[in-house]
């Protein structure tokens, strides 16, 4: 065997390998979303609700703890002792 069919080879087997993963990836995805779906719903019997309530104050609390932390770092490096120091003069 040559040098150029073994690397014609190696192409062939990793286009077939990638697309071999690329199905077991999808189809696992799907086994894992179908199977969590149905242990939740049948053994646990929990079922899905969407509270707007409960969204809305998690989203608020989130944005304004990352404010605050945005405002703090800005406080922190953005003193004019420090902003020379940013411009490089």
């Amino acid at each position: 065997m040559s040098f150029i069919k073994i690397a014609d080879y190696l192409t062939k087997v990793t286009t077939v390998l990638d697309k071999v993963f690329i199905a077991v990836t999808l189809i696992s995805t799907v086994t894992i979303l179908i199977g969590s779906q149905f242990i939740i719903e049948n053994i646990f019997e929990l079922s899905w609700e969407l509270d707007l309530k409960i969204l809305i104050y998690l989203s608020s609390g989130i944005g304004l703890i990352t404010l605050l932390l945005i405002m703090i770092t800005n406080l922190k490096y953005l003193n004019p002792k420090v902003y020379p120091l940013i411009r490089n003069q």
